[in-house]
């Protein structure tokens, strides 16, 4: 009773500071919010829940689209801040909303990023036209501070579902074969702004695959690094052997510079194209890279299945030598690990998980079966305990999370084991979001089972066996999702 009776009155609070920034006169004005640390390391960038130092930053629940999005009157679904203790425990009312705007893409793969003192993030646009006709399909990029003193509109796309990222200096974003470019660094970074400030370019033209990454940590003292990059792959440059069935695989930096060519119709003996599916950073100095390769056997083209291979910032290039043959067939469905342990790909065929790994410059393979059901859906790959673990949920309506080792006799899941038997996941937006801190593993999801609201519950205690029950409400319900919890509870 104690718990529901503080989360109200937390509530009731909320909605004031609401109406107190209504009724200020700039449009973009929020309350100053302390505490923030905007020299620290942030952990999860890309996701709905981002940590920076003793804060996470996370997406106040979902509600959907339909409202109206106006700046101050957005409380569900806007980007909330809590501060945690030194062992990653909830400060108690400790909740405070930073940006009071719906903060949605219709690009699941897509979420919101921290670069020191600001905070990055898409939000729908419905801006009116002449005949006074809401837009339904713009979306805005804008960022505000970690304090919430300043907010600024950065961009507006006419599509709310292109995959975008964000970085220190620009926002990249995908559509037809083009990456552009969103440059910032023309902003002054003390006032609030609606206009859009930002200045768009292309970034590079012709793109028929591509991958780009955020750090796992970012630090903003940090050096080189991948997430520095986008690796892409495109048609041959060189006019006299365009003829040949062979494309380049190469990289450029986010801001246009350190342009290098790493794969074309010389690195192979056969001509092959590649198509990069999947990447994963490891640390700054290295992205391993997962793709298939196709080659042409008389009028027909062959598939010759799923590769790996390593590529470092320090040397920037591709050798042949070090590539590793995962699958001898098309693959789509990959859940990259590292270069070292490999790689975790639902069969298409199948649709049964397969754990595989390859010996760098041979054909040989190692495949092991680890989920032996169809209609699965794999969250994410995770070491705890020095053991690697597979956590995962049914495709459909997953009211449990999943967990299974990786490899056959490490770790202490030989079976398939419920992490967590509460609630109901939302899987029909954005992915499932872990923020892994010291030795917490921190599962946050949308419970649709608690009004769309974010849960967290850290796995990492998980023993193998025995059920982690009860998971914590992360955030702050409105008035009116906090009475009718009470009202259902009280006619339990």
């Amino acid at each position: 009773m104690k718990k529901r009776v503080l989360t109200i009155a937390v509530c009731f609070l909320a909605l004031i500071i609401l109406a107190s920034a209504l009724s200020a006169c700039n449009k973009f004005e929020w309350n100053y919010i302390s505490g923030g640390d905007p020299t620290a390391d942030v952990v999860s960038n890309g996701g709905y829940a981002v940590k920076q130092g003793n804060h996470v930053y996370f997406i106040n629940g979902f509600s959907g689209t339909d409202s109206d999005n106006v700046f101050g009157s957005v409380f569900k679904q806007g980007i909330m801040r809590a501060t945690l203790n030194a062992d990653g425990t909830l400060v108690e009312n400790s909740f405070e909303l930073v940006v009071p705007k719906f903060i949605y893409s219709a690009d699941a793969s897509s979420g919101f990023a921290i670069f020191g003192e600001w905070i990055y993030y898409a939000t729908i646009n419905k801006d009116k036209d002449k005949s006074g006709k809401a837009s339904t399909t713009n979306l805005d990029f804008m960022r505000t501070k970690i304090d919430g003193t300043v907010t600024q509109k950065i961009y507006t796309l006419a599509e709310r579902n292109y995959p975008y990222l964000f970085t220190p200096t620009r926002i990249l974003y995908y559509n037809a074969n083009i990456i552009y470019a969103i440059d910032f660094t023309g902003m002054r970074g003390d006032k609030s702004t609606d206009k859009a400030g930002g200045v768009r370019t292309e970034l590079v033209r012709g793109v028929t695959s591509y991958a780009w990454n955020y750090d796992a940590s970012y630090s903003p003292s940090q050096g080189a690094s991948f997430s520095d990059y986008v690796i892409y792959t495109s048609a041959t440059t060189d006019e006299s052997q365009a003829y040949r069935y062979a494309n380049e695989l190469n990289v450029i930096k986010t801001d246009g510079t350190g342009k290098k060519l790493l794969v074309n119709y010389e690195t192979y003996s056969t001509d092959y194209q590649l198509k990069i599916l999947k990447s994963v950073l490891e640390g700054d100095e290295y992205l391993t890279i997962y793709y298939s390769k196709t080659k042409l056997m008389g009028e027909e083209t062959v598939d010759e299945g799923v590769f790996m291979n390593r590529i470092s910032v320090s040397e920037m290039t591709f050798a042949v030598a070090g590539e590793k043959h995962l699958t001898l067939n098309a693959q789509t469905n990959i859940i990259p690990i590292d270069y070292e342990t490999g790689a975790l790909v639902v069969d298409s065929g199948d649709s049964f998980v397969y754990y595989l790994n390859g010996t760098a410059g041979t054909s040989d393979t190692y495949a092991q079966k680890v989920i032996g059901k169809s209609n699965v859906k794999v969250h994410f790959v995770e070491k705890v305990g020095g053991a690697w673990y597979v956590y995962y949920s049914d495709s459909s309506s997953a009211t449990a999370l999943y967990r299974i080792n990786l490899i056959e006799n490490q770790g202490t899941s030989q079976n398939e084991a419920a992490v967590l038997q509460k609630g109901k996941y939302k899987l029909d937006w954005t992915a499932l979001d872990l923020i892994k801190s010291g030795d917490r593993l921190d599962f946050y999801f949308f419970n649709t089972d608690d009004y769309g609201y974010v849960h967290r519950v850290n796995i990492a205690a998980f023993d193998g066996s025995n059920p982690l029950v009860e998971t914590e409400l992360f955030g702050v319900m409105t008035e009116e999702d906090a009475a009718a919890k009470a009202e259902t509870e009280k006619n339990k």
